[in-house]
């Protein structure tokens, strides 16, 4: 049976040839060492630093074909290429979101910004001179006219992402993200951001994703070798069964289900827990988290993790623990006579 994003969104295609949510964030909330993780796989990248930081197992779970194609590139490219030729082998613009911001880069940002001033966006300042490069420089009326268009629901939704992913997001679609946008460039460090180096450049210069580090590429590729790493096309509702897992990256996937299809997951995920498992997760546009008793939110840590996230297109992020009152609960002990 078809899950409700998979009967409405195409996926028939590589949909992100990296993953655009931050890794460090995600390790900070799942604390995964040691631990059994269940991972959306999107591109792969994610999955794999859980096993740089210390996972005990990483099953990535991917509902669509070509993105388990990205991932297993990935894995072979972990476990067969020295490091200089595993960087150069990381397809990271075959997807269809790299293309949105390939036209960014070329056609758009150039209407508002020349190649010398995205490079002086990009070096390390203070954070009272990246405000003020941002205010006086950056912020033209241009620049907003062209990330508006460029950002709306529709652009995005025919370019970047699916329509079908918008249809749970409430209010504007640019306007959050050009706010968010001004955070990341002025707040957050732009010199030290490897997601907004590659739409502005095309690369990541030397700030890499957790990943595609150089201590990371030795720590994965000895977890592969130890075959701690699984990877499983399914959806996750239909992954979870038998075995407990400890940590869950749960990506966006909220973002594209309605508030009951959440609460029902969420409860599955419970289920599928040990007692203090953590889960992490982005809401970009439609706010999602769990009302279950079982579910502990993590407000303080949650928005701590936010305000460091370097992937500035989403609204929020949710660190949540699974109690263990709430699971004694909702299975009462059985008595043995």
């Amino acid at each position: 049976m078809k899950t409700e994003i998979q009967s409405r969104a195409d996926f028939s295609q590589v949909r992100y040839g990296q993953c655009w949510e931050d890794a460090d964030i995600l390790v900070k909330a799942l604390l995964p060492k040691d631990r059994n993780c269940l991972s959306i796989g999107s591109a792969g990248d994610n999955s794999f630093a859980l096993l740089a930081a210390g996972a005990s197992h990483v099953t990535a779970v991917e509902m669509n074909p070509a993105q388990i194609q990205c991932i297993k590139l990935r894995q072979n490219a972990y476990l067969n290429l020295d490091y200089p030729d595993f960087l150069k082998t990381v397809l990271t613009s075959t997807g269809k979101f790299e293309r949105y911001f390939n036209l960014f880069r070329s056609r758009v940002i150039p209407l508002a910004h020349n190649k010398k001033r995205i490079t002086q966006l990009l070096q390390a300042k203070t954070q009272s001179e990246r405000e003020d490069f941002y205010n006086h420089i950056w912020n033209n009326r241009r620049w907003r006219f062209i990330f508006k268009a460029f950002f709306s629901r529709f652009v995005m939704g025919r370019l970047g992402r699916d329509p079908a992913f918008f249809d749970y997001v409430e209010g504007s679609v640019a306007d959050r993200i050009l706010d968010r946008t001004k955070y990341a460039l002025t707040t957050l460090d732009p010199s030290q951001n490897p997601y907004l180096h590659w739409i502005l450049t095309g690369t990541y210069g030397k700030v890499l994703p957790l990943a595609l580090q150089r201590e990371s590429y030795d720590k994965i590729r000895s977890a592969l070798q130890k075959n701690r790493f699984t990877i499983i096309e399914s959806p996750l509702e239909e992954t979870l069964g038998s075995e407990k897992f400890d940590a869950f990256n749960l990506s966006d996937i909220f973002e594209y289900m309605n508030e009951k299809a959440t609460a029902l997951l969420l409860e599955k995920i419970a289920n599928a827990s040990k007692p203090g498992a953590r889960l992490a997760y982005w809401n970009m546009l439609a706010p999602r988290q769990s009302n279950s008793p079982r579910i502990k939110h993590l407000p303080t840590e949650s928005e701590d993790l936010f305000h460091q996230d370097r992937a500035f297109f989403y609204s929020r992020f949710i660190v949540e623990e699974i109690t263990e009152r709430g699971l004694k609960s909702a299975y009462p002990p059985t008595h043995h006579h």
